[in-house]
């Protein structure tokens, strides 16, 4: 885009730094001028066409003229607009020390999450009033203490998540019809099945989908929205879903490789929710979460909350392969979380390299001329 808000005509590609996503234009306003710059909705970086950078600074001082020698990194990233390698370059400016990268043919500028705080604010969502800031922190707080469960500071969707709104419309209508008196048993997963010479293999994934109380489902329904649909906007619907019935079976058979032959039987979409914890915390690992402990609220990045999280579920599995629990933590899978959580981890950059491929093909084809008509 240009600083007047008019197009660049070359078609712009995926982020240079994360490669998830295509950038897309974010309008912005400064000192009057109207400013529509490229931002990666998955890691927040931001690409500025020439002219841009300076226009949306705070501080007056002219900046992009301002640019070090340049230097060619070992692993150089991609100029968005399709001209190849960019180049490293440091501003000359006391008290800057970041570095942003410059291509070299249309000399516009990426900078990433850190170094867009330092040089661009004005090119971030203005904050709200502060009065706006603690009514909405009053209400959050108020509600954590009833649920104790995390919201999401900032984390916008972008379009409809179906398949993870499909699994919520699925656990609720399954769970009123379990209610209603409908034998639901089929669907959940029975470790003694396993051990006839048919098991009942679908049971893998479809004992996510069925629950044994209100706050169970809603427990699970609420972490499978707040987080699986910026993890499904990221990987594409489709890849999604596969990878939800991999981390769902994954915590399936681990299930079954700790668990008694004549144990009770699982239900639950925790094992799923676990593999998604996993996804966001490669995918979104600097988003913030509000969490609520001993009446404090605190605001922590979402890699300190899934690390805290899944410290908890392996002790908790550590503990019930020990007998040393009681109540109703034993009634819990915990190794389900285990088990769908490492798989997670392990296939979440599998998928973020086929979302790469897969952007970085299209930007290809995109900035391919379609041959001439004869």
């Amino acid at each position: 885009m240009g600083v007047d808000g008019t197009a660049d005509s070359t078609p712009i590609g995926p982020c240079p730094a994360c490669g998830l996503a295509r950038l897309e234009p974010r309008h912005v306003t400064s000192d009057g001028t109207a400013v529509a710059i490229d931002v990666c909705p998955v890691c927040e970086g931001a690409f500025f066409d020439a002219g841009e950078l300076d226009a949306v600074r705070s501080d007056d001082a002219p900046l992009e003229a301002l640019f070090g020698l340049p230097r060619i990194p070992r692993v150089p990233r991609l100029c968005p607009r399709g001209h190849g390698p960019m180049e490293e370059r440091r501003p000359q400016v006391a008290g800057i020390t970041c570095t942003a990268d410059v291509c070299r043919t249309c000399h516009g500028v990426f900078l990433d999450g850190r170094e867009r705080r330092l040089l661009a604010k004005g090119s971030l969502p203005p904050s709200p009033p502060i009065g706006q800031v603690v009514a909405r922190r009053s209400v959050l707080w108020i509600l954590q203490l009833l649920v104790h469960l995390p919201v999401e500071v900032r984390n916008p969707t972008r379009g409809r998540a179906w398949v993870v709104l499909s699994l919520v419309v699925s656990s609720l209508a399954l769970f009123v019809a379990r209610i209603e008196g409908v034998d639901l048993g089929h669907l959940a997963l029975d470790p003694a099945a396993f051990h006839t010479p048919s098991p009942p293999l679908p049971t893998l994934v479809t004992y996510a989908l069925v629950h044994g109380s209100w706050w169970h489902v809603l427990g699970n329904v609420y972490f499978l929205y707040t987080f699986g649909d910026n993890v499904e906007h990221v990987f594409g619907s489709r890849l999604f879903a596969l990878f939800a019935v991999l981390v769902t079976a994954a915590g399936a058979v681990a299930f079954l490789a700790t668990e008694p032959a004549d144990g009770a039987r699982l239900v639950g979409a925790s094992g799923l929710v676990a593999g998604i914890l996993a996804a966001y915390l490669w995918t979104f690992p600097r988003n913030r979460l509000f969490h609520v402990v001993l009446f404090v609220q605190f605001e922590l990045p979402a890699w300190i909350y899934v690390a805290l999280w899944a410290t908890f579920q392996v002790g908790m599995a550590f503990a019930a392969s020990e007998g040393s629990l009681a109540g109703a933590d034993a009634d819990v899978a915990w190794s389900v979380h285990v088990g769908s959580f490492v798989a997670g981890l392990v296939l979440t950059p599998l998928a973020h390299l086929r979302v790469r491929h897969r952007l970085a093909r299209a930007a290809a084809g995109a900035a391919t001329p379609s041959p001439t008509a004869r």
